[in-house]
Protein backbone atom coordinates (compact mmCIF):
# COMPACT_ATOMS: atom_id res chain seq x y z
CA UNK A 1 0.00 0.00 0.00
CA UNK A 2 1.50 3.39 -0.93
CA UNK A 3 1.94 5.98 1.63
CA UNK A 4 -0.43 9.33 1.09
CA UNK A 5 1.50 12.01 -0.25
CA UNK A 6 0.32 15.96 0.09
CA UNK A 7 1.00 19.05 -1.44
CA UNK A 8 0.49 22.86 0.40
CA UNK A 9 -1.78 25.11 -0.13
CA UNK A 10 -1.92 28.75 0.78
CA UNK A 11 -4.12 31.28 0.52
CA UNK A 12 -3.27 34.94 2.30
CA UNK A 13 -2.07 38.07 1.71
CA UNK A 14 2.09 39.56 2.07
CA UNK A 15 3.21 42.57 3.49
CA UNK A 16 2.16 44.85 0.82
CA UNK A 17 -0.38 42.34 -1.64
CA UNK A 18 -3.18 41.89 -0.60
CA UNK A 19 -4.92 38.16 -0.47
CA UNK A 20 -4.53 35.47 -2.99
CA UNK A 21 -3.49 32.06 -3.81
CA UNK A 22 0.36 32.21 -2.85
CA UNK A 23 0.87 28.15 -3.13
CA UNK A 24 -1.22 25.77 -5.29
CA UNK A 25 -0.55 22.01 -5.99
CA UNK A 26 0.88 21.17 -9.38
CA UNK A 27 -1.78 19.20 -10.60
CA UNK A 28 -4.67 21.45 -10.09
CA UNK A 29 -6.61 23.24 -13.01
CA UNK A 30 -8.34 26.44 -12.98
CA UNK A 31 -11.85 24.44 -12.24
CA UNK A 32 -10.32 23.16 -8.93
CA UNK A 33 -8.94 26.37 -7.72
CA UNK A 34 -12.57 27.82 -8.00
CA UNK A 35 -13.62 24.84 -5.97
CA UNK A 36 -10.88 25.04 -3.62
CA UNK A 37 -11.30 28.92 -3.46
CA UNK A 38 -14.82 28.62 -3.00
CA UNK A 39 -14.31 26.74 0.35
CA UNK A 40 -11.47 28.66 1.33
CA UNK A 41 -13.26 31.86 1.01
CA UNK A 42 -15.91 30.79 2.80
CA UNK A 43 -13.95 29.47 6.11
CA UNK A 44 -12.51 33.19 6.35
CA UNK A 45 -15.71 35.23 7.18
CA UNK A 46 -16.25 37.31 10.39
CA UNK A 47 -12.61 37.07 10.43
CA UNK A 48 -12.43 39.45 13.53
CA UNK A 49 -13.58 36.01 15.32
CA UNK A 50 -10.65 33.77 14.82
CA UNK A 51 -8.03 34.96 17.27
CA UNK A 52 -7.48 31.93 19.50
CA UNK A 53 -10.16 30.73 17.66
CA UNK A 54 -8.48 28.84 14.09
CA UNK A 55 -11.37 26.98 11.72
CA UNK A 56 -10.14 23.84 10.50
CA UNK A 57 -11.86 22.79 7.31
CA UNK A 58 -11.89 19.70 5.05
CA UNK A 59 -13.40 19.72 1.66
CA UNK A 60 -13.05 16.38 -1.02
CA UNK A 61 -14.36 16.10 -4.72
CA UNK A 62 -13.71 12.61 -6.06
CA UNK A 63 -10.24 13.25 -6.89
CA UNK A 64 -8.64 15.46 -4.23
CA UNK A 65 -9.25 16.27 -0.34
CA UNK A 66 -7.50 19.47 1.63
CA UNK A 67 -7.01 19.60 5.05
CA UNK A 68 -6.43 22.97 6.28
CA UNK A 69 -6.90 25.71 8.63
CA UNK A 70 -7.90 29.06 8.78
CA UNK A 71 -6.08 31.50 11.80
CA UNK A 72 -4.94 34.25 12.60
CA UNK A 73 -0.83 34.28 11.86
CA UNK A 74 -0.05 34.90 15.42
CA UNK A 75 -1.90 32.04 16.67
CA UNK A 76 0.07 29.91 14.38
CA UNK A 77 3.61 31.44 14.14
CA UNK A 78 3.84 33.50 17.78
CA UNK A 79 5.69 36.61 17.40
CA UNK A 80 7.79 35.39 14.80
CA UNK A 81 10.05 37.73 12.75
CA UNK A 82 11.66 37.40 9.49
CA UNK A 83 15.69 37.90 9.15
CA UNK A 84 15.29 41.77 8.90
CA UNK A 85 13.45 41.47 12.43
CA UNK A 86 10.23 42.75 10.53
CA UNK A 87 7.06 41.44 12.10
CA UNK A 88 5.28 38.59 9.82
CA UNK A 89 1.67 39.15 11.56
CA UNK A 90 0.92 42.42 10.19
CA UNK A 91 0.75 44.04 6.90
CA UNK A 92 2.34 47.29 5.67
CA UNK A 93 -0.64 49.07 7.45
CA UNK A 94 -0.29 47.54 11.08
CA UNK A 95 -3.21 45.08 10.34
CA UNK A 96 -3.16 41.66 11.79
CA UNK A 97 -2.93 39.14 9.45
CA UNK A 98 -4.83 35.83 8.84
CA UNK A 99 -4.42 33.11 6.56
CA UNK A 100 -5.29 29.61 5.38
CA UNK A 101 -2.30 26.64 5.33
CA UNK A 102 -3.56 23.40 4.34
CA UNK A 103 -2.12 20.27 2.26
CA UNK A 104 -3.80 18.81 -0.44
CA UNK A 105 -3.76 14.69 -1.62
CA UNK A 106 -4.95 12.75 -4.35
CA UNK A 107 -7.94 10.69 -3.67
CA UNK A 108 -6.79 7.06 -4.85
CA UNK A 109 -8.91 3.64 -4.22
CA UNK A 110 -5.82 2.27 -2.66
CA UNK A 111 -5.30 5.04 0.19
CA UNK A 112 -7.11 4.44 2.96
CA UNK A 113 -8.98 6.81 5.32
CA UNK A 114 -7.00 6.36 8.08
CA UNK A 115 -3.87 8.50 7.24
CA UNK A 116 -5.12 11.29 7.30
CA UNK A 117 -3.89 13.46 10.30
CA UNK A 118 -6.11 14.09 13.17
CA UNK A 119 -7.84 17.37 14.07
CA UNK A 120 -5.83 18.76 16.76
CA UNK A 121 -7.52 22.03 17.75
CA UNK A 122 -5.32 24.68 18.72
CA UNK A 123 -2.24 22.51 18.23
CA UNK A 124 -1.42 24.19 15.08
CA UNK A 125 2.25 22.30 14.42
CA UNK A 126 1.44 20.53 10.99
CA UNK A 127 0.68 23.67 9.59
CA UNK A 128 3.56 26.19 10.98
CA UNK A 129 6.23 25.24 7.96
CA UNK A 130 3.19 26.84 5.69
CA UNK A 131 3.43 29.95 6.24
CA UNK A 132 7.36 29.71 4.61
CA UNK A 133 5.19 30.01 1.04
CA UNK A 134 4.04 33.52 2.18
CA UNK A 135 7.51 34.75 3.58
CA UNK A 136 9.14 34.20 0.47
CA UNK A 137 6.58 36.35 -1.56
CA UNK A 138 6.78 39.04 2.02
CA UNK A 139 8.32 41.67 0.18
CA UNK A 140 6.91 41.39 -3.34
CA UNK A 141 5.39 44.44 -4.57
CA UNK A 142 2.29 44.89 -7.37
CA UNK A 143 4.78 45.83 -9.98
CA UNK A 144 7.17 42.54 -9.40
CA UNK A 145 5.65 40.56 -12.03
CA UNK A 146 8.80 38.18 -11.63
CA UNK A 147 8.18 37.27 -8.49
CA UNK A 148 4.71 37.92 -8.18
CA UNK A 149 3.68 34.65 -9.32
CA UNK A 150 1.53 31.54 -7.23
CA UNK A 151 3.81 28.96 -6.42
CA UNK A 152 3.39 25.47 -7.36
CA UNK A 153 3.95 22.78 -5.17
CA UNK A 154 4.08 19.47 -5.22
CA UNK A 155 3.34 16.07 -3.38
CA UNK A 156 5.72 14.69 -0.45
CA UNK A 157 4.87 12.42 2.43
CA UNK A 158 3.68 13.83 5.43
CA UNK A 159 5.18 12.52 8.76
CA UNK A 160 1.57 12.98 10.88
CA UNK A 161 2.08 12.62 14.81
CA UNK A 162 -0.67 10.04 16.25
CA UNK A 163 -2.79 9.56 12.71
CA UNK A 164 -6.38 8.20 13.84
CA UNK A 165 -6.18 4.95 12.45
CA UNK A 166 -7.32 3.44 16.08
CA UNK A 167 -10.30 5.76 15.98
CA UNK A 168 -14.08 4.57 15.15
CA UNK A 169 -16.18 5.78 12.84
CA UNK A 170 -19.36 3.57 13.49
CA UNK A 171 -21.15 6.03 15.63
CA UNK A 172 -24.44 5.41 14.29
CA UNK A 173 -26.00 8.97 16.66
CA UNK A 174 -25.67 10.87 13.59
CA UNK A 175 -25.08 11.24 10.38
CA UNK A 176 -23.17 13.71 8.18
CA UNK A 177 -24.02 14.88 5.49
CA UNK A 178 -22.74 14.70 1.89
CA UNK A 179 -22.93 16.03 -1.81
CA UNK A 180 -25.59 12.88 -2.91
CA UNK A 181 -27.43 13.06 -0.13
CA UNK A 182 -29.16 16.36 0.83
CA UNK A 183 -27.25 19.13 -1.39
CA UNK A 184 -29.33 21.94 -1.21
CA UNK A 185 -28.80 21.66 2.87
CA UNK A 186 -26.52 22.11 5.54
CA UNK A 187 -26.00 20.18 8.65
CA UNK A 188 -24.75 22.24 11.68
CA UNK A 189 -23.58 21.34 15.19
CA UNK A 190 -22.92 23.31 18.32
CA UNK A 191 -19.58 24.38 18.77
CA UNK A 192 -18.25 21.83 20.70
CA UNK A 193 -14.95 19.31 21.34
CA UNK A 194 -16.91 16.48 20.93
CA UNK A 195 -18.17 17.20 17.85
CA UNK A 196 -15.49 18.72 16.09
CA UNK A 197 -13.78 15.79 16.80
CA UNK A 198 -16.81 13.05 15.57
CA UNK A 199 -16.96 15.05 12.83
CA UNK A 200 -13.67 15.27 11.36
CA UNK A 201 -12.79 11.43 11.72
CA UNK A 202 -16.80 11.12 10.21
CA UNK A 203 -16.05 13.01 7.19
CA UNK A 204 -12.39 11.88 6.49
CA UNK A 205 -14.21 8.33 6.71
CA UNK A 206 -17.14 9.27 4.07
CA UNK A 207 -16.13 8.19 0.44
CA UNK A 208 -18.38 10.56 -0.93
CA UNK A 209 -17.74 14.23 -1.83
CA UNK A 210 -18.60 16.27 0.80
CA UNK A 211 -17.38 19.36 2.92
CA UNK A 212 -17.22 20.24 6.62
CA UNK A 213 -15.73 23.52 8.55
CA UNK A 214 -15.20 23.67 12.04
CA UNK A 215 -15.96 26.78 14.25
CA UNK A 216 -17.87 28.95 12.34
CA UNK A 217 -18.67 32.00 13.95
CA UNK A 218 -22.61 32.22 12.69
CA UNK A 219 -25.09 30.31 11.21
CA UNK A 220 -25.33 32.67 8.18
CA UNK A 221 -21.64 31.94 7.30
CA UNK A 222 -21.95 28.83 6.22
CA UNK A 223 -25.42 28.62 4.58
CA UNK A 224 -24.41 30.98 1.94
CA UNK A 225 -21.58 28.71 1.51
CA UNK A 226 -20.81 25.93 -0.36
CA UNK A 227 -20.20 23.50 2.96
CA UNK A 228 -22.34 20.62 3.72
CA UNK A 229 -21.44 20.04 7.64
CA UNK A 230 -20.22 22.21 10.12
CA UNK A 231 -20.12 23.63 13.57
CA UNK A 232 -21.63 27.13 14.88
CA UNK A 233 -21.01 29.46 17.71
CA UNK A 234 -24.39 30.60 17.84
CA UNK A 235 -26.74 27.74 17.95
CA UNK A 236 -27.14 25.17 20.80
CA UNK A 237 -28.65 21.54 18.83
CA UNK A 238 -28.63 19.86 16.11
CA UNK A 239 -30.35 21.75 12.47
CA UNK A 240 -30.59 21.42 9.39
CA UNK A 241 -30.83 24.59 7.09
CA UNK A 242 -31.56 25.01 3.45
CA UNK A 243 -28.61 26.57 1.52
CA UNK A 244 -29.16 30.15 0.17
CA UNK A 245 -26.35 29.99 -3.00
CA UNK A 246 -27.71 26.65 -4.46
CA UNK A 247 -26.87 27.69 -7.92
CA UNK A 248 -24.38 25.39 -9.98
CA UNK A 249 -24.47 23.11 -6.82
CA UNK A 250 -22.79 20.07 -8.82
CA UNK A 251 -21.19 21.79 -11.55
CA UNK A 252 -20.37 25.16 -9.82
CA UNK A 253 -19.10 27.95 -12.89
CA UNK A 254 -15.60 29.41 -12.70
CA UNK A 255 -14.77 32.54 -11.10
CA UNK A 256 -14.56 34.00 -14.98
CA UNK A 257 -18.06 32.68 -15.57
CA UNK A 258 -19.13 34.49 -12.54
CA UNK A 259 -17.53 37.62 -13.19
CA UNK A 260 -18.81 37.41 -16.76
CA UNK A 261 -22.37 37.12 -15.34
CA UNK A 262 -22.36 40.23 -12.95
CA UNK A 263 -21.48 41.73 -15.91
CA UNK A 264 -23.98 41.22 -18.10
CA UNK A 265 -25.96 41.79 -15.33
CA UNK A 266 -24.69 44.92 -14.69
CA UNK A 267 -24.62 45.99 -18.36
CA UNK A 268 -28.76 44.87 -18.93
CA UNK A 269 -29.50 47.29 -15.83
CA UNK A 270 -27.43 49.67 -17.28
CA UNK A 271 -28.85 49.61 -20.87
CA UNK A 272 -32.90 49.34 -18.85
CA UNK A 273 -31.85 52.40 -17.14
CA UNK A 274 -30.74 54.22 -20.00
CA UNK A 275 -33.49 53.25 -21.91
CA UNK A 276 -35.99 54.77 -19.31
CA UNK A 277 -33.98 57.83 -19.03
CA UNK A 278 -34.39 58.11 -23.24
CA UNK A 279 -37.94 57.77 -22.88
CA UNK A 280 -38.51 60.47 -19.69
CA UNK A 281 -36.27 62.61 -22.02
CA UNK A 282 -38.27 62.18 -25.02
CA UNK A 283 -41.26 62.59 -23.25
CA UNK A 284 -39.74 66.52 -21.89
CA UNK A 285 -38.73 67.07 -25.51
CA UNK A 286 -42.13 66.56 -26.82
CA UNK A 287 -43.62 68.42 -23.84
CA UNK A 288 -41.23 71.31 -24.59
CA UNK A 289 -42.74 71.36 -27.92
CA UNK A 290 -45.74 71.20 -27.50
CA UNK A 291 -45.60 74.25 -25.81
CA UNK A 292 -43.18 76.26 -28.17
CA UNK A 293 -45.70 75.44 -30.50
CA UNK A 294 -48.54 76.29 -28.50
CA UNK A 295 -46.87 80.42 -27.85
CA UNK A 296 -45.69 80.11 -31.64
CA UNK A 297 -49.89 79.55 -32.89
CA UNK A 298 -50.70 83.00 -30.21
CA UNK A 299 -48.69 84.83 -32.72
CA UNK A 300 -50.38 86.00 -35.49
CA UNK A 301 -46.81 86.85 -37.21
CA UNK A 302 -43.20 85.82 -36.88
CA UNK A 303 -41.07 88.11 -35.06
CA UNK A 304 -37.96 86.66 -36.04
CA UNK A 305 -36.47 87.98 -32.13
CA UNK A 306 -38.07 91.29 -32.59
CA UNK A 307 -40.65 91.94 -29.71
CA UNK A 308 -43.94 92.86 -31.60
CA UNK A 309 -45.81 96.34 -31.27
CA UNK A 310 -48.01 96.67 -28.54
CA UNK A 311 -49.35 100.10 -29.71
CA UNK A 312 -52.32 100.90 -32.01
CA UNK A 313 -52.16 100.64 -35.13
CA UNK A 314 -52.84 103.93 -35.85
CA UNK A 315 -49.65 105.49 -34.68
CA UNK A 316 -47.21 103.37 -36.98
CA UNK A 317 -44.97 105.49 -38.33
CA UNK A 318 -43.95 102.61 -41.22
Amino acid sequence: MSERKWAAIVYGRSYYLDFRLIAVPKDFSNRKIDWALEHIIATTRTADKLSAHPRWSLFKDKSHCIIGVTCMVRDLLGNLTNEAGQDLTQDNCGRPLYVFVGYSTKLENSQPSTNYFPYMGNNLKIFQPLYDYVQQQWQVKKYDRDHNQTIITDYHNLIIENPFSNYSTNDKNFTINHQYRVPNRIFLWQDLEIWRQKLWYKAADCQQPLSLCLGANKQKDLITSPFHNGTVEDINEFIIQEKTNLANQFQSSSLSQKISEKIKTDLKITFQNAEKAAVVGQEIINNLGTKVNQKSTSNSTENFGFKPKNSNPDRDWF
